[in-house]
């Protein structure tokens, strides 16, 4: 037994702590049957492994490079962006169904035995710190270094593809106020006209639309509560700045979005 190079998810689901018995079993259910479709789109020809480590309203997600393949230093942005992919639409589920979430992405050794519910190690470390210390917005945080890998790597893809360059958003963005890097989940929807969100089918519209009421909402009934308004406050901002992105794209199906790396 050692470490193995993966790349960690810490997600944590916002909001208050008092919720009942089926909402806190509905946010578990989302990690297990996101990961379970990821698990049966690609059973056959992924490279990868993964595995959820969920409690409470949180998770570790964790990908690792299979051992025959774990030499291979080509692979390693390949499986970073399809991971960051699969999780835009994780996220983008729990936008769906009224929560916003806050995370760390981190790159480097990790342990993990689904089986003896066991995960550790320096990148476990490294993700749950840019959660719970770094992260002020509802942003799933990516590690310095490994965000500058991942822009300079999409900027590669999309000059070699034209599919992928007709999808112009970006899968990492800038925060421009904590200058901190985060997981631009709402790319799933950017370019399409619409997409499976768990158990429902929503338009980018129908999302922006009820994800905007729900912030509002949210600000209205806790005018006193300056963290949970600024919170709010910045979800309407990248709500409206991806809507600016979405509106300037061409439609492209997310599946051949996929296609992209030849997965």
């Amino acid at each position: 037994m050692n470490y193995r190079k993966g790349l960690v998810y810490f997600i944590d689901v916002l909001g208050t702590k008092d919720r009942d018995f089926d909402t806190n079993l509905s946010i578990v259910k989302v990690f297990r049957n996101e990961m379970n479709g990821v698990q049966k789109r690609h059973r056959n020809t992924s490279v990868v492994d993964r595995c959820v480590f969920s409690f409470s309203d949180c998770a570790y997600i964790v990908y690792a490079l299979k051992d025959e393949y774990c030499n291979n230093p080509n692979m390693k942005l390949e499986f970073i962006y399809q991971s960051l992919y699969n999780t835009t639409q994780t996220i983008a589920t729990f936008l769906s169904q009224g929560f916003l979430c806050r995370g760390g992405i981190a790159y480097g050794d990790v342990f993990f035995d689904l089986n003896d519910n066991i995960i550790f190690g320096p990148a476990v470390n490294c993700a749950y710190h840019l959660e719970s210390k770094v992260a002020i917005y509802p942003n799933i945080i990516i590690e310095e270094n490994l965000a500058k890998e991942i822009i300079e790597f999409d900027k590669i893809v999309k000059l070699a593809n034209p599919l992928a360059e007709m999808h112009n958003g970006n899968i990492a963005l800038i925060n421009d106020k904590t200058k901190q890097y985060y997981l631009n989940y709402l790319i799933y929807l950017c370019g399409v006209s619409c997409a499976g969100l768990g158990a429902k089918s929503y338009s980018f519209e129908n999302l922006y639309e009820e994800a905007i009421k729900m912030s509002e909402d949210q600000i209205f009934a806790n005018l006193k509560n300056e963290r949970v308004v600024e919170k709010h406050q910045w979800q309407i901002s990248y709500l409206n700045h991806i809507k600016s992105i979405r509106d300037s794209e061409t439609e492209i199906d997310p599946m051949d979005f996929l296609k992209i790396l030849g997965k």
